[in-house]
């Protein structure tokens, strides 16, 4: 496990959105995948969503593709957070550091869903925060590639494998189910055809 060494802050924040406005014409969701995640929330872990986070969510895919798998839900709220000032450019998202909280967020939450775990600087206090924000039977779910989330770099700091994540996770958090996307086409990037994992969390007891 390893977590890459900036100056400050500041110059996290700066790599950060400099990578964003570089890849603001590119994605990483996979649709699919993904609304297949939902589904076994939807099906398994007794959640009838009326707000959703979707943290470092770039130009705000998750949310319409969340949003539509939920379509039925009336008045579902779906918000995506992105550190960088583009954030306002796409609906459903705000200019946010996933590492900090809302108030009005904490136990209020009922879905949380990121593909950007790997580009915290303090990933254990990144979960807990993200856990606070959860209603007692609330789902976390953070997504592992193993392409690429074992690197580290100055836009992806957070390195770790996936035995590594789950134990990370699992110091104080129940991990319901790993679901990998090896039967199902990946529509976004087809290199990580069976290298997507999704760690479906919860609050243990």
């Amino acid at each position: 496990m390893e977590i890459y060494k900036y100056k400050d802050y500041e110059e996290y924040k700066k790599k950060q959105i400099e990578a964003n406005v570089r890849k603001l014409d590119r994605t990483w969701v996979d649709p699919a995948s993904l609304k297949n995640v939902m589904k076994y929330i939807q099906d398994n872990c007794n959640v009838t969503p009326k707000t959703i986070l979707c943290h470092g969510t770039r130009r705000g895919l998750e949310q319409e593709y969340i949003l539509d798998y939920f379509k039925d839900i009336k008045d579902l709220e779906v918000i995506g957070t992105e550190i960088s000032h583009t954030a306002t450019q796409f609906p459903n998202t705000i200019e946010w550091d996933f590492h900090d909280v809302k108030d009005e967020w904490v136990g209020n939450v009922d879905i949380i869903y990121s593909n950007s775990f790997d580009h915290s600087i303090k990933p254990k206090e990144c979960l807990d925060t993200w856990m606070s924000c959860l209603k007692e039977n609330g789902i976390c779910v953070i997504e592992y590639s193993t392409h690429t989330d074992h690197k580290m770099c100055p836009t992806d700091p957070f390195a770790a494998t996936l035995h590594e994540y789950r134990d990370l996770i699992e110091e104080k958090y129940e991990i319901v189910e790993v679901i990998n996307n090896k039967n199902i086409q990946d529509k976004a990037h087809s290199i990580l055809q069976g290298k997507r994992y999704y760690f479906v969390i919860k609050h243990k007891g």
